[in-house]
């Protein structure tokens, strides 16, 4: 793996990768498809639609494949929230130092670790997700 190549990419709203801009789940979903060859669903969701990120991540949303763990895995989803509804999200890249990769709107993507993403997200609640199989 070479997260350098993931590192320091616009966050443009819905964005998979159109030259080499993401929102954070076009990020999650670029590393999944380059570093485990899995092709996550697209999931059309706007960044401010919390509700249906939440459902989409609980299996509601018809072709939903995760599987909540109760701990930070490699290569694991990791979503922010408050309470029930989700407002972010990214993936572990080491477990370790709980290096999470992610990128925010106006920001640039990076690796940050879980702790420091929670303190500045204001996230009150931290799951943890795994694709079935891996």
């Amino acid at each position: 793996m070479q997260i350098h190549e993931y590192l320091g990419k616009p966050w443009v709203s819905m964005a998979r990768g159109e030259n080499g801009t993401f929102d954070c789940w076009g990020l999650v979903r670029e590393y999944y498809k380059k570093e485990l060859l899995i092709d996550l669903p697209i999931y059309i969701l706007e960044p401010k639609n919390v509700l249906q990120i939440a459902r989409a991540f609980r299996g509601e949303k018809e072709g939903a494949n995760w599987e909540e763990i109760d701990a930070l895995e490699k290569d694991c989803v990791v979503v922010f929230g408050f309470s029930r509804a989700s407002h972010h999200i990214g993936v572990c890249v080491d477990v370790q130092t709980d290096l999470v990769l992610h990128t925010l709107e106006g920001a640039l993507s990076c690796c940050q670790t879980l702790a420091h993403i929670e303190r500045t997200c204001t996230t009150e609640v931290t799951r943890f997700f795994k694709w079935r199989g891996i």
